[in-house]
């Protein structure tokens, strides 16, 4: 789903006196606001999809030390344009929850990429699940080492040996949900739109079937 129609949808629910709190995103029937921990080596290849589907601005929450370095022409190539995106880091567990709290209570359809753990207990997870509500976001806990109680969700997401640069297929586990039983099973994710050059020669909206990549874990 492009963005644009997300919001079209997002304005006629609002107009029909609907919630926009639910979205489809490969396989998974996601509810917003929302909070889950993800992780595996494939957990970016699920994120950043379901980010642009919903539409609004995405966060890459980090510690001043270490974290991910996403290559710009890659995350463009995945249909993110760099207008979209914001670089935050900290090494203050208080400073990073005002932030997080902050962001989920006045962006709507924000999506959090937090790789920086902190401590978190039920009350402050019950803190961000409440301004989350205001702008129906994602806040995604990536890579945390701990288990973080009351989330949403708890997932795990791994790639298989091969695939296509337009897609991939993953292997998703989720350990852990507010409603649902544990469930493991495979789906394609469509990581680039069929609207974004891959390379030049390339014609738009054209996926090279016949190039396989390696996708090792």
């Amino acid at each position: 789903m492009k963005p644009q129609d997300l919001r079209n949808m997002v304005r006629k629910m609002e107009r029909d006196g609907h919630a926009p709190w639910q979205l489809e995103m490969a396989g998974e029937h996601v509810e917003l606001p929302a909070i889950w921990q993800c992780d595996g080596p494939a957990s970016l290849d699920y994120m950043l999809p379901l980010a642009r589907a919903m539409g609004g601005p995405i966060y890459w929450l980090t510690g001043q030390e270490k974290g991910p370095h996403p290559h710009a022409h890659g995350i463009a190539q995945r249909g993110i344009n760099h207008d979209r995106q914001f670089w935050l880091q900290s090494n203050d567990d208080r400073d990073m929850s005002w932030v997080l709290r902050e962001i989920l209570r006045h962006e709507p359809r924000a999506c959090i990429l937090a790789f920086r753990p902190m401590n978190m207990g039920m009350q402050e997870t019950r803190k961000l699940r409440l301004a989350a509500e205001s702008g129906h976001s994602l806040l995604a806990l990536m890579s945390w080492p701990q288990n973080v109680p009351g989330v949403d969700a708890r997932m795990s997401f791994g790639p298989n040996p091969t695939g296509f640069l337009c897609q991939r297929s993953l292997v998703i586990k989720r350990h852990h949900h507010r409603r649902l039983p544990p469930k493991q099973w495979h789906h394609e994710v469509q990581l680039v739109p069929p609207s974004v050059h891959l390379a030049a020669p390339m014609a738009p909206g054209n996926c090279p079937e016949g190039s396989s990549i390696a996708m090792g874990a």
